[in-house]
């Protein structure tokens, strides 16, 4: 964990921390309550889809935007903005209408989604390239690490409160009693008015100026051109991105598992999601403790074969109802665990590669440009498995993504020597390799004394 010898590294961590579990109480929440409303798994892809769509149409040009101008600016505003977007959620979803009932309905979260994504799509790449001006280049890799780490802990803390909320009487304000959903709206809100103050507080290493002359355009096709001369970061960005559409919308169909499939009730959402949370944050733990970017780059293939066979096992672990009874929902918290830890190796063995091995010149545009796949691609999946769940049913529309993801992993299997060959011939290699070996040879004598 050497990243935290930096102090605005430690704060910048307890901050994500801290907004994180709002955020996941409010992912898991809003899902739950769209299925309520709607009792249709095609609609809770539908808002994944609009809670990212700005991605797709936006995440290419962001890039520029992000090396122009003041990376932390962007975060303290962009949180800001999303810390108001919660505080509408939770109004809506407090106050009664006519009827009787919240005044919230399907179609606000739709466009509170859109909102909001439209403002992720600026947060994201600055938040990932802010870092390389809190630690230096040798631990930047160890702090991608952590980062990841600090997201799957806040995935098991964040949708186990949430269940523990959903599923409990809420909080009584001005006389009336929240729902559990109105209470993680309004946590959300706190927490991102918290962090986006801290953020505008940091001090941080100037940030590398970037020649505007050429124009934006001609800036964003310099990102794309290296990603082509630099098949190593292009091609892992690539594959970050049909993971994100084959592998990551399992996720999206959870409410339909815990509620139909299962039987259960928003706790058992909240326990499902904790499992996830569980699973990535061990895969996290492990990937912190990689260093040799071979390894990392031979964990993606591997990964992506563990969690197709998790997810099945836990698309079909209903079956063995008839031989075990309840109990197969052990069988069930498990595997989906092992899935969140695949995942979670697998994706922050992508972002770990891209990371190291990027030019610092290209650093928030190729940041942009695989935020684009590996978070642009998601809603679109999203779209593809919740019609395919409401067609076939939802263990069906995990078997056929898994499919097609395993033959993604085995075109990247044949294709992964070359691109660790090309890799090796980058001067960001030779740099991280000789940091490397420096601080091995320090460790060694430190054990030594």
């Amino acid at each position: 964990m050497r990243a935290l010898q930096y102090p605005t590294y430690r704060w910048f961590i307890l901050g994500q921390f801290v907004v994180l579990i709002g955020l996941w109480m409010t992912d898991t929440a809003r899902s739950w309550l769209a299925y309520e409303l709607t009792s249709d798994p095609f609609k809770l892809g539908l808002l994944a889809f609009l809670a990212n769509a700005p991605i797709l149409a936006l995440g290419l040009f962001i890039g520029v935007f992000v090396d122009r101008y003041n990376r932390q600016k962007i975060v303290s505003i962009s949180q800001f903005l999303m810390g108001c977007f919660g505080i509408i959620l939770f109004v809506l979803s407090f106050v009664n209408g006519a009827d009787g009932l919240p005044l919230i309905r399907y179609w606000h979260l739709m466009i509170l989604a859109f909102v909001t994504g439209c403002v992720a799509v600026f947060d994201m790449p600055s938040r990932q390239s802010i870092l390389v001006q809190m630690v230096n280049r040798p631990d930047l890799a160890n702090a991608v690490a952590m980062n990841s780490m600090i997201f799957n802990l806040t995935r098991i803390i964040g949708p186990s409160l949430a269940g523990i909320v959903l599923a409990t009487a809420g909080i009584t304000l001005f006389g009336k009693t929240m729902s559990g959903v109105s209470v993680c709206f309004l946590m959300n809100a706190l927490c991102f008015f918290a962090v986006s103050a801290q953020t505008s507080l940091f001090k941080l290493a100037p940030q590398e100026k970037v020649a505007t002359g050429n124009g934006a355009f001609n800036h964003l096709r310099e990102g794309l051109h290296y990603c082509v001369r630099a098949p190593h970061i292009g091609v892992v960005t690539l594959y970050a991105g049909l993971v994100a559409f084959l592998g990551l919308p399992y996720l999206i169909i959870m409410p339909v598992f815990a509620r139909d499939v299962f039987g259960g009730n928003a706790a058992t959402l909240g326990h499902l999601m904790a499992c996830v949370g569980v699973g990535a944050l061990i895969g996290g733990v492990r990937l912190t403790m990689v260093r040799s970017i071979e390894t990392v780059m031979r964990t993606i293939n591997r990964a992506s074969v563990g969690f197709v066979c998790s997810t099945l096992t836990f698309a079909y672990c209903y079956l063995l109802n008839s031989y075990i009874g309840a109990h197969y929902m052990y069988v069930a918290y498990v595997s989906i665990a092992f899935a969140g830890m695949m995942m979670s190796m697998l994706m922050i063995s992508c972002q770990t590669t891209v990371q190291t091995l990027v030019s610092e010149r290209f650093r928030g545009r190729i940041n942009a440009i695989y935020m684009f796949c590996a978070v642009g691609f998601m809603p679109v999946g999203g779209l593809l498995i919740g019609f395919l769940a409401r067609v076939f049913g939802p263990s069906a529309a995990i078997a056929i993504h898994g499919l097609c993801l395993v033959i993604v992993a085995l075109y990247y299997r044949h294709y992964r020597p070359r691109l660790m060959k090309r890799a090796t011939q980058t001067p960001e290699y030779r740099q991280a390799m000789s940091l490397e070996e420096k601080l091995s040879d320090s460790v060694v004598g430190v054990s030594r004394l």
